[in-house]
């Protein structure tokens, strides 16, 4: 495998799906769809490359164990709109501010999912 390439998230085949799917008047249940098609899309490259995680030693267990492999999120997502400047910067600012507003009014995370009581009261202690 090449350097690196265990914590690559952008393959040249997701920037494919990525350019041809995306457009900037679909809804942001259209960005999960997206996101989820970019993901499953994701974890078959690595499959098929045999790509593992990355090792990390843990200083509490005096072992080493595999990291998670990166996915992509509903921001990595804008912001690979604009690196690869599929959409702009003014589109790209409009785009995260449609996201706060839509994850706020429905309690969700960067991965779709529900943001459950404990974690909002975590973030609130800090």
């Amino acid at each position: 495998m090449p350097a690196g390439q265990s914590t690559t998230t952008w393959f040249p085949e997701l920037k494919a799906t990525l350019k041809s799917d995306w457009n900037f008047n679909m809804e942001i249940e259209d960005h999960f769809k997206l996101m989820t098609k970019l993901n499953d899309q994701l974890r078959r490259i690595r499959k098929e490359l045999n790509i593992k995680p990355p090792m990390f030693f843990c200083y509490h267990c005096n072992e080493k164990h595999e990291s998670e492999l990166t996915m992509v999120t509903i921001t990595s997502m804008y912001f690979a709109l604009e690196r690869f400047e599929i959409c702009n910067h003014k589109e790209h600012l409009e785009l995260k501010r449609n996201w706060r507003k839509y994850s706020k009014q429905n309690s969700i995370n960067i991965h779709g999912k529900p943001i459950d009581k404990e974690e909002k009261s975590r973030k609130h202690k800090k």
